[in-house]
Order: structure tokens, then C-alpha cells, then sequence
């Protein structure tokens, strides 16, 4: 026997050869995503939770921003597209009203002009009559025209392929036809007999032409109140695909604001 003692073998401390053995042993992840001021690491939970940074939050709610007044006016757009579509019919009336007024006065004052006018000539009282009605028939020529033109240069309707060709055609032959009238009896206090005829001719195209220019506005209505339908109608696309567009750029920044990725 010896003199020390049995130990009992703890376990291999020692690897062969008298070298110490090295453990694996699991490390922290300290990899660095970002520096804060002095360069301490900020551990990734703690950049995670900074959220994104400070531009990329402003141009979110920009577009957040921008996205929602996109939305007002596209309803804004959507409402009046569709009260063009339900009201055009009276739109259209309400624009040839006064021309439809016009020419229903001039139709009278016609008749009553070739009431006047004898072909064996005017004279007396007949023909200071024959003179009134001729200026108001001038004067309410000038009406029919300046009705006619405030539908032809108005700011939306002027750009309608409306077809207004004949009817401010007729219009122009009324005048025509009034100045002649006129013009045949503005001096002396008779209308000789050849005068008369002239005149009588002049105001008997006025009555053929005036019976019928009634249905020619009806048609010019009829044609606005189509074209201002389609007008309504193409708003009313327009202001959909406009609203879903705003919707998106809307809900992106707001995707921003939030640090959710695009």
C-alpha cells in the first residue's frame, strides 16, 4: 500500500495531453444595429421598440394627410356627378327657358304684325301700329339672341357637342327678317302698297320659320340633357377610381406613421 490517499476521479478536467478543455457556452447577442450618442450598443430589442425614424413618420402622414383630402373631394366630386345625373333634364329646361319665352312672344308678335299689313299699303293709325310692332319685334329678335347665346357660351355647356347650328341659324334669319320690317316703316306715315308686299313677304317667312323652331329647341334640350347626363356619368367614374386612389395613398402613410412596412 502507499501513503496517499485514493481520490476519486472527478472527471477528465484535462483534455489528452495535458491541455485544458474549453466548454461551448451560449453568448448574448450583442451584434450592433445602431449607436446610441457616445457609441454604447443598442441592444436590436431596444431599436426595434425606437419605432422608424423621424422622416419616414413625417412623409406617412403626409401622404395620410394628402390621402384624406383626396377623399373629400372625391366625394365632393361624386355629389355633383350624381345631381347632374338626376337633375339634367331640368338643367337643360331651365337653360332654354328664356329662349323658349323669346321665341313664343315673337310668335306673337308676328301674327299681330301681319294683322297690320295691307298689300294695298298701311296709313293712319294702322301704321303707327304697324311701326310698334315692327321695333318689338327687333326688340325681342335681340331677346331670342342673347338667350341663345348664353346657353352657347356658357362655361360648360359651350364644350358639349351639343348640335345648336340650326337653331342659331333660325335665330339669325328672325333678326334678319325683324330689321327688315323695321327698316320698311321707320319714316313717314304710310306704307305704299309695293312697300307692304315686301313687307308682308318678310313677315310671312318669319311666321314658317317660327312654327317650327319650337321643335328645334325641343331637340337642342333633348341633346344638352343627354350630353350633361354623360358628362355626370363620366364624373361618376372619375370620382370612384379617384376614391379608391386616395383610400390607398391614404392607408400606405398611414402604414408609415406606424412603422408597418409599405
Amino acid at each position: 500500500m502507499t501513503g496517499s490517499d485514493d481520490k476519486p476521479d472527478d472527471g477528465d478536467d484535462t483534455a489528452e495531453g495535458g491541455e485544458a478543455k474549453i466548454e461551448d457556452t451560449p453568448t448574448e447577442d450583442t451584434s450592433v444595429l445602431e449607436d446610441d450618442a457616445d457609441g454604447t450598443p443598442i441592444p436590436p430589442a431596444i431599436v426595434e421598440r425606437m419605432g422608424p425614424g423621424l422622416g419616414r413618420r413625417a412623409a406617412g402622414l403626409l401622404a395620410a394627410a394628402l390621402g384624406l383630402i383626396g377623399c373629400l373631394l372625391s366625394f365632393a366630386l361624386l355629389a355633383t356627378s350624381l345631381r347632374l345625373i338626376f337633375v339634367a333634364s331640368d338643367v337643360a329646361d331651365t337653360a332654354a327657358e328664356p329662349l323658349s319665352a323669346a321665341v313664343e312672344r315673337l310668335d306673337t308678335r308676328i301674327d299681330q304684325a301681319d294683322d297690320l299689313i295691307d298689300t294695298d299699303g298701311v296709313s293712319g293709325t294702322d301704321y303707327s301700329e304697324l311701326q310698334a310692332r315692327a321695333d318689338g319685334l327687333v326688340d325681342i329678335t335681340q331677346a331670342a339672341d342673347r338667350a341663345y347665346a348664353a346657353i352657347d357660351d356658357h362655361v360648360i355647356y359651350r364644350w358639349l357637342p351639343v348640335d345648336k347650328d340650326d337653331l342659331g341659324r333660325r335665330l339669325e334669319r328672325f333678326s334678319t327678317g325683324a330689321e327688315a320690317v323695321s327698316a320698311a316703316v321707320a319714316s313717314g306715315n304710310q306704307l305704299s302698297a309695293s312697300a307692304a308686299v315686301r313687307a308682308g313677304d318678310r313677315v310671312n317667312e318669319m311666321q314658317t320659320e317660327v312654327s317650327s323652331v319650337d321643335d328645334v329647341i325641343e331637340s337642342t334640350v333633348n341633346s344638352l340633357t343627354n350630353w350633361i347626363r354623360l358628362t355626370g356619368l363620366a364624373g361618376l367614374v372619375a370620382s370612384l377610381w379617384s376614391l379608391w386612389a386616395q383610400i390607398a395613398l391614404m392607408k400606405r402613410g398611414w402604414r408609415g406613421v406606424k412603422g408597418e412596412a409599405a
